[in-house]
């Protein structure tokens, strides 16, 4: 009647898998790290049966396992019931879009399906976005031979989403052209909650933020856009107006064209944020770091590393205004001194961690 095994770290085989094919009532399976062993036959009619011979299976994760390939997943797809509903693959980088087009043809009540760093392409995307319609979470990250041109499928069909991680593709070779087929404002990702497209570099700026994505995500309270170098002080204007307190978190960090300006206008906005990342936002006065003080009363997490003009009397002033303040990371801050840091580790004693480099200048 075992219902969850786990596994990390150990070698799994084949022969492992078909010894437990006895453990009928197994709804949840964790392998991680642990089945570069499985026989990697290409065929899925190469691929013994009774490795995944688990008819209650709703929970599948083989995250962080490199060597594991097609054919395995192909088994897994064609012999898993419509009651696997969660799977992970993140970090099986030998895995494609052959498994991913078996699982949308196998597995269609799939809500959580992970395939960060895998060799998934645009035309896994398109698959899923056609054939996955109850997925509630969707991560993408790090799928470098994904171009872009099959995203505004998942805007078109996955009404169900609510979470979309796709961060850190490959932004030299995105398409320019990815954006042109997005849907009308009309056709939302209604419940989308949570959207992260950290690094998109160029290929995302101020227009097709505010006129083509913002318009779709009526829902959106967390939002990831580190490394966009294309966003700047029009989407956080846009983006305040859009959601106001509904907003609890927000990463900016490296959005080198966000000044003052857009940071003012959002915190005013956006006066529930809970999290909050600047870093390397170089543009910012020691004016705007302390309007976070007076705006951003809830505030919980904040990351300044990289504020180069934010000084000893600046984070003093966040300190004592942002009472329900936990994290805050003041790395390569240049103007800060290791005095003042040290003097304010007595915070951590309230819960408040402090992040500085320990190389910091003394005061002169």
């Amino acid at each position: 009647r075992l219902v969850e095994l786990s596994f990390s770290g150990t070698s799994i085989t084949d022969a492992t898998l078909v010894s437990l094919s006895f453990l009928k009532s197994l709804r949840k399976l964790l392998l991680v790290r642990s089945s570069d062993h499985i026989r990697n036959a290409k065929q899925c009619n190469q691929v013994s049966q009774p490795k995944w011979n688990f008819p209650s299976l709703e929970y599948v994760d083989l995250c962080g396992c490199p060597n594991l390939q097609d054919g395995a997943v192909y088994s897994l797809a064609k012999h898993a019931n419509a009651r696997l509903s969660h799977l992970s693959l993140a970090s099986c980088s030998a895995i494609g879009d052959d498994s991913v087009l078996q699982l949308c043809k196998h597995c269609p009540s799939l809500t959580y399906l992970n395939i960060s760093s895998t060799s998934a392409s645009d035309v896994a995307v398109k698959a899923i976005a056609a054939k996955l319609s109850k997925l509630t979470y969707l991560n993408l990250e790090l799928c470098e031979r994904v171009k872009g041109m099959g995203v505004h499928k998942i805007f078109l069909k996955l009404k169900e989403l609510r979470t979309l991680e796709a961060s850190y593709w490959d932004s030299a070779n995105l398409d320019p052209h990815m954006f042109d087929h997005f849907p009308a404002s009309s056709l939302t990702l209604s419940h989308l909650s949570r959207l992260e497209l950290c690094n998109w570099s160029k290929n995302l700026n101020d227009a097709v933020l505010t006129e083509r994505i913002l318009p779709l995500l009526p829902a959106l309270t967390q939002l990831n856009l580190a490394g966009c170098v294309g966003i700047g002080d029009q989407s956080l204007t846009a983006i305040g107006i859009q959601y106001g307190t509904q907003l609890r978190g927000i990463s900016l960090g490296r959005c080198y064209l966000v000044t003052e300006k857009g940071v003012g206008s959002l915190a005013r906005a956006c006066s529930d944020l809970l999290q909050l990342d600047l870093d390397f936002c170089t543009h910012l006065s020691p004016q705007s770091v302390r309007s976070l003080g007076r705006y951003l009363p809830q505030l919980e997490s904040l990351s300044l590393s990289g504020v180069n003009r934010l000084r000893n009397s600046d984070v003093q002033y966040l300190l004592l205004r942002l009472k329900k303040l936990k994290l805050i990371k003041l790395q390569r801050c240049k103007s800060l001194t290791s005095q003042f840091l040290h003097r304010n580790l007595r915070h951590s004693i309230d819960g408040l961690k402090i992040v500085f480099d320990a190389n910091l200048r003394m005061a002169t």
